[in-house]
């Protein structure tokens, strides 16, 4: 049986950070107001429309998504690593690294 999940390639990835750095207040989720929305829908096709060449294409709902995935994916990497780096008995660390594209977006306010 075939899947109908879509990867991400690590292009897609880069072209999508560069994207959410550029509208930072949509990459932190800051534009909320009823008016702010049409603008927030209107970022995510743009993205859309620059990603999709890529391939897979998405609609922007979905490209939305892959980034609200990624943010949770990274938080959820550095809530293991703090709690691995407090751990007590000594041993190697089995903390999660963080590759270079986690890495990017984490000093944001």
């Amino acid at each position: 049986m075939a899947s109908n999940r879509k990867s991400t390639t690590v292009r897609q990835l880069e072209a999508l950070l560069e994207f959410v750095e550029r509208h930072r207040d949509l990459a932190l989720g800051r534009v909320r107001s009823k008016e702010a929305r049409a603008l927030v829908d209107r970022l995510w096709r743009e993205c859309a429309e620059l990603l999709n060449p890529l391939r897979p294409a998405r609609i922007g709902k979905e490209w939305a998504k892959v980034w609200n995935d990624q943010k949770c994916r990274v938080r959820a990497k550095l809530v293991q690593t703090n709690s691995s780096h407090s751990a007590t008995g000594g041993g190697p660390s089995n903390a999660p690294t963080l590759t270079p594209l986690e890495h990017v977006g984490l000093d944001w306010s």
